[in-house]
């Protein structure tokens, strides 16, 4: 075959202008043709299952940032049947972690089977990938109410964290463990020292246990400190949400800035080529040639930017759907927030009313000579109305301290209405001071340290 046939071969199924240009200028030139060996390379079927395992393996991962389950899961099939073939613990314990990541979300139990088999698989040396296993163990069980085996795969994973990488992360498990099973102590011990270390979400999220716990405790007074640092919290990431979405839109802004300039660049090295080609070819074809060229290119061109349109619009979509979530979420959190911040007022509206059934009818029974005196039903109809606006105070005053008389849980119920001291007086036909020293010996009494007497009945 003479150089000028293979050229015009070329081009039939190239489709290439630069074919015809390259036959009419080397169509004269003797060809040379090199005999193609024979021998081709050898390929390690071992290396190359390994190679598409991982491959599998990432596809799985990619699925699942976007959310694609799926696709997820026939990757997931595919990267399985890779493992078998490999047979190689690695590759299971990969695989198995993978498999585990998958059912996390809709099926916790099947998820913790998945990361208890990979780590069987895994080696000494993949401390790393073993204490991520063991939190997540430790995440699920908390989750069932299993506290003994939370306890037990984050003591693992805290043993194994040599690099201390994980510290923070694992200290607030631990916390969050013992803030389930109500251990104030141990919870703060654990989570409060850690909290400068982490980020603002697992901030929030930490103060947020916290806030439960205490309400769990029925310890009001812990409970609206840690409720006040979850609102601030929750706020901050909100707003920090909010940047963070503004930044992306920004950056996809940029993002086409900086590809509408590539376009151009593009278009200018085209250009640069046609001038090129121009001067080397000569002789008439070239302005034919060079309009053929710019067809093509500018087809080319309008391609391209209407599939990256297409793919910046599917991008902005993908997140704007992804900040309406966020905003659901917000609005939801805040509902709560609100219906806690109405149960307090409630409380105090309790509080109000207390003091305007209750006061009045005192004064009523007032001597000509000023002197209150109290029946006892009129006694119990003041501890009946304390235990519905306090929430059982009496009753939970007296499981804490049942070494306090009958006598003496009235006398904390009116300091529960906050009366004024001379009213007490009046109640008791004491003086004043003495009404002082009550309340210092009922202190002593239930061992009260660090707070007034008043103090610790209002807040209790």
């Amino acid at each position: 075959m003479s150089s000028f046939q293979h050229h015009i071969t070329l081009l039939k199924y190239s489709g290439g202008v630069l074919s015809l240009l390259l036959c009419m200028l080397f169509s004269c030139t003797p060809s040379s043709h090199k005999v193609p060996s024979s021998q081709t390379e050898e390929t390690n079927p071992q290396t190359d299952s390994l190679l598409q395992f991982k491959i599998y393996l990432e596809q799985a991962r990619i699925s699942r940032f976007k959310a694609d389950t799926l696709e997820e899961k026939r990757a997931l099939e595919e990267a399985e049947k890779m493992a078998r073939f490999l047979n190689d613990s690695a590759s299971y314990a990969d695989l198995w972690q993978e498999k585990a990541l998958y059912f996390l979300p809709q099926n916790p139990e099947k998820a913790k089977e998945y990361f208890q088999k990979a780590l069987t698989y895994m080696a000494s040396g993949t401390l790393t990938a073993t204490v991520h296993n063991e939190l997540y163990l430790s995440r699920i069980y908390l989750e069932q109410g299993q506290a003994d085996s939370a306890f037990h795969y984050v003591d693992n994973a805290i043993h194994n964290n040599l690099s201390h990488k994980e510290t923070p992360i694992l200290h607030l498990q631990k916390g969050y463990i013992f803030a389930s099973l109500l251990q104030a102590d141990s919870a703060v011990h654990y989570i409060l020292p850690i909290l400068p270390n982490v980020s603002l979400k697992q901030r929030t999220e930490a103060y947020r246990r916290l806030f439960e716990m205490y309400r769990k405790k029925k310890d009001v007074k812990q409970e609206s400190h840690y409720m006040r640092k979850y609102i601030r919290s929750h706020d901050s990431l909100s707003t920090e949400r909010k940047e963070m979405v503004i930044g992306k839109i920004q950056d996809m802004q940029e993002y086409k800035l900086q590809r509408e300039r590539a376009n151009k660049a593009e278009m200018e090295t085209a250009h640069h080529k046609l001038i090129f080609y121009r001067i080397v070819v000569a002789l008439g074809l070239g302005i034919l040639i060079l309009l053929l060229l710019l067809h093509r290119i500018r087809t080319h061109k309008q391609k391209l930017t209407a599939e990256l349109k297409e793919t910046q619009w599917m991008r902005m979509e993908e997140s704007l759907k992804r900040k309406e979530a966020e905003v659901a979420l917000a609005h939801e959190q805040e509902r709560l927030k609100q219906q806690e911040i109405d149960r307090l007022h409630k409380s105090v509206e309790y509080y109000q009313q207390l003091n305007a059934i209750t006061l009045p009818s005192l004064l009523r029974k007032r001597n000509s000579q000023g002197a209150l005196h109290l029946t006892e039903d009129e006694w119990e109809i003041i501890q009946q109305n304390t235990d519905t606006c306090f929430d059982r105070f009496t009753t939970r005053l007296k499981e804490r301290y049942p070494q306090l008389t009958e006598e003496e849980l009235r006398f904390c119920c009116l300091i529960k209405m906050n009366l004024p001291l001379a009213m007490l007086s009046e109640i008791y036909h004491i003086a004043k001071g003495s009404i002082s020293r009550r309340k210092m010996r009922l202190k002593e009494k239930m061992h009260i340290e660090n707070i007034s007497f008043d103090e610790f009945i209002e807040a209790f």
